[in-house]
C-alpha cells in the first residue's frame, strides 16, 4: 500500500496515475473509510514540495488493490505573487481576487490527469475538506453507498467507550425483552 510516509519527495510513481500525482510526502492519518468496492485515507499536513501546498489529501483505492491509488484529491493552496498576478491578461485573473492568497481548491489527481474544483478558503479546515473531498469521490466514481468510517483517529478512547456502552445497554434491553416475551409465551 502507499501510505503517505512512503511518498518521498514527490519522486515516486503510482502505477494506476504515472506521474500525475501531488508532490508531497508523510503527514498525519486522519480517517479511513469504506464505499463499495473502494477505500480511501485521509491525510492532514504531509509535507508538500514546491509551490503548492497540499494541508490536506484523500487517497483514493480500489478495496481489492490496495497497493495502488487509482484517485488522489487534495486541497491545493499556491501563492499568487501581487506581482505575476498584476502581468497576467484579464480572462486569466478570473480566479484570483484579492483574497487569492486564500483560497483552497479542490484538486483531482486521475488517470485522466489534473483538474481542479471549486475553491474556497473554508477548504483549508479538514472538516469542510474532509465532507467535499467525499462527495467528490462518490461523485467520481459513481458511487451511491453509504460511505463507512473504518477508523477515525480523531475519536478517543471516550468515544470508543461510549459506543460500547450504548451497545451493551442495548443488549440489556434486547435480553429483558426477550425474557418478557418467553415468560408471556410459557405462562398463556
Amino acid at each position: 500500500m502507499i501510505y503517505p510516509d512512503n511518498l518521498t519527495n514527490g519522486e515516486y510513481e503510482v502505477a494506476s496515475l504515472g506521474k500525475n500525482v501531488p508532490q508531497i510526502q508523510g503527514g498525519t492519518l486522519v480517517c479511513s473509510y469504506e464505499c463499495g468496492g473502494y477505500r480511501a485515507i485521509l491525510v492532514k499536513d504531509p509535507e508538500s514540495f514546491g509551490p503548492i501546498k497540499y494541508p490536506h489529501v484523500l487517497i483514493v483505492y480500489r478495496a481489492i488493490d490496495n497497493t495502488s491509488p487509482i484517485m488522489i484529491i487534495t486541497a491545493e493552496q499556491g501563492t499568487i505573487s501581487p506581482t505575476l498576478l498584476e502581468k497576467l491578461p484579464e480572462e486569466l485573473k478570473g480566479g484570483f481576487g484579492e483574497n487569492a492568497q486564500n483560497e483552497v481548491f479542490i484538486g483531482v489527481f486521475d488517470e485522466r490527469g489534473h483538474s481542479n474544483f471549486s475553491s474556497s478558503g473554508e477548504y483549508a479546515i479538514l472538516e469542510k475538506f474532509e465532507s467535499k473531498a467525499l462527495l467528490v469521490m462518490r461523485n467520481s466514481l459513481n458511487l451511491t453507498c453509504r460511505i463507512r468510517v473504518i477508523n477515525d483517529t480523531r475519536r478517543g478512547r471516550a468515544f470508543w467507550s461510549y459506543r460500547l456502552l450504548l451497545y451493551v445497554i442495548a443488549a440489556i434491553i434486547l435480553a429483558g425483552i426477550l425474557i418478557f416475551l418467553t415468560s408471556v409465551l410459557l405462562y398463556k
